[in-house]
């Protein structure tokens, strides 16, 4: 997250969703994305995991599988998390992974484990994508790897 200075220099929001698909449009994710638009509330029935890293002002990190009951917070009680180690750092460079392998869902952030999930019942394809609102982002070095049989990376 880039602060120096600019009106969307605002610390807050990195939200990463994987493994999504709109079960009303299983073939196009994108149908209903001009209804969504930003409104966090419409992304409710999508089907997708989601960690919002640093959100609500910085001040909460959260794990999420969708879709979910409007009053749960987080996934289990403890996936959500407060203490400052789990921000956004202004300026720091984040490694960010999103793993779905097999019945494990994992969220990496340089290189520590922050979440991880044993699902019953795992989403097994969809679409993976980042958001923010009112912050300013750079993404670097982007990558995309495929885990083979016995979690090594291809």
């Amino acid at each position: 997250m880039v602060q120096k200075g600019g009106p969307n220099d605002r610390i807050s929001d990195l939200n990463c969703f994987w493994m999504a698909s709109d079960p009303k449009n299983p073939e196009d994710l994108f149908v209903g994305s001009k209804e969504r638009s930003g409104n966090f509330k419409k992304y409710d029935p999508l089907k997708t995991y989601y960690v919002g890293y640093g959100a609500n002002e910085n001040a909460t990190t959260r794990f999420r599988r969708y879709p979910r009951p409007r009053d749960d917070k987080a996934l289990k009680s403890e996936y959500d998390l407060s203490d400052t180690k789990y921000m956004n750092v202004p300026n720091k460079t984040l490694k960010i992974e999103l793993v779905a392998d097999g019945k494990k869902i994992q969220f990496l952030r340089d290189g520590e484990l922050i979440f991880t999930y044993d699902d019953p019942e795992p989403y097994r394809e969809g679409w993976f994508g980042f958001r923010t609102t009112r912050s300013h982002i750079r993404f670097d070095n982007f990558k995309v790897t495929r885990i083979q049989s016995g979690g090594e990376k291809k």
